[in-house]
């Protein structure tokens, strides 16, 4: 009968029980991501990426509805890049590093080493610094040797 209420009996303890294998399967992807980004920074100091998986857009125009024509179901589909570097439970920091021509900002995100937020927190007020005193700040580039030689003077 079309509308019709359908009732069903569920048998006790399924619900917790189906959570609990979810919740157990996440977890173990979550273990898998958590040891990718250990093994990559056995290898490497820092990770840099965009702050934003689309260019930056003017808010009253909504959401970003698809990314290089695959589309997004809603809104936090796009923002993967940022909480999925959340999952890995390193210290993270997003800085300002200019804007586009029509005026809306760009930025980067810096991810560090696991537990190593006070190292994060020395290292990321360089490439800040330099952004902050560029001239023509639509262009954001980062010039490695600069940048390489301003943390050398900042060392005591």
């Amino acid at each position: 009968m079309p509308g019709a209420v359908r009732h069903e009996i569920i048998p006790a303890g399924w619900y917790r029980a189906t959570k609990l294998r979810q919740g157990g399967a996440l977890r173990v992807a979550q273990t898998g991501i958590r040891r990718a980004s250990q093994a990559f920074f056995g290898q490497y100091d820092l990770l840099f990426t965009s702050a934003a998986s689309v260019p930056p857009f003017r808010h009253e125009h909504g959401w970003t509805k698809e990314i290089n024509g695959a589309p997004m179901a809603n809104c936090l589909r796009w923002e993967a890049i940022d909480f999925g570097l959340t999952l890995m439970g390193n210290p993270a920091v997003v800085i300002s590093c200019g804007k586009r021509p029509d005026g809306l900002p760009l930025g980067i995100q810096i991810v560090g080493p696991p537990y190593c937020d006070a190292r994060l927190a020395d290292i990321f007020v360089t490439p800040e610094a330099l952004f902050e005193a560029d001239e023509d700040p639509c262009r954001p580039r980062i010039d490695l040797a600069r940048l390489m030689a301003a943390a050398n003077r900042s060392k005591p």
